[in-house]
């Protein structure tokens, strides 16, 4: 049973409490912007200024349910290996994921983090052959809401292959790393280095070139990875 206004996921008597991150709402509402302003007067001319808001909401809104999938399916393969989630915060650019306990094997993280892009690439992949074949006989609005979703979806998938937090590839990084060194501190260090990094790149080069978006999206991977720092288990328990 999914609450959205709650903005909680409850299964039986087990509740994740999922919350969109200030920076996640900041970003989609830049997104908002550039789609009505650059985008879709692009991809559609000739369309009245209220048509590009209204199609604009409605791919947001889209996307917002990848989102919402990409997680989701997160939750579903940690409850099959019967591995409680009690928080998800997300991020424009991954999650951060809270257990109800850390002491758990390194291809439990393993499992829980692959479905993840795997399912928002295949979900786009699915949604892009749609597209191949009905998008000539669905309407032009129709069509290109299809294509930008099913591209949204694989964007995700990819995105979230990075290596660094918050991405699921970070959190896939270190379930390799604790698995073959069996170092949990080395495993959870590398991946919050390479996250730090790439959102300080990001915050430089949006800086330097001016681009707003990609200084949320650096903000965005740096407070995911202060949060992760701060949830990191005492070094005498890993």
């Amino acid at each position: 049973m999914t609450q959205i206004g709650r903005g909680e996921v409850a299964h039986r008597k087990q509740t994740v409490a999922v919350k969109l991150h200030w920076t996640t709402w900041l970003a989609l509402i830049m997104d908002y912007v550039i789609l009505y302003k650059v985008q879709y007067p692009y991809q559609l001319p000739g369309f009245a200024l209220w048509q590009y808001h209204l199609i604009s909401a409605v791919s947001i809104a889209l996307f917002g349910m990848s989102l919402w999938i990409h997680e989701l399916s997160h939750i579903m393969v940690a409850r099959l290996i019967k591995l409680p989630i009690t928080r998800v915060t997300i991020y424009i650019i991954g999650s951060n994921i809270e257990f109800a306990y850390r002491q758990r094997r390194h291809l439990h993280e393993l499992w829980v983090y692959l479905i993840g892009p795997l399912a928002s690439i295949v979900i786009g992949t699915v949604l892009f052959a749609l597209w191949l074949k009905f998008g000539s006989v669905i309407g032009i609005i129709p069509s290109v809401l299809l294509f930008n979703t099913a591209q949204g979806n694989i964007l995700i998938g990819a995105f979230n292959c990075m290596p660094g937090h918050p991405s699921d590839g970070g959190a896939l990084l270190r379930s390799v790393i604790w698995g073959w060194t069996e170092d949990r501190r080395l495993a959870d260090r590398i991946p919050i280095t390479i996250g730090i990094i790439t959102a300080g790149i990001l915050i430089g080069l949006g800086n330097g070139l001016g681009l707003t978006i990609w200084i949320i999206n650096g903000l965005s991977m740096m407070a995911a990875t202060i949060r992760e720092v701060g949830n990191l288990p005492d070094p005498a328990q890993s």
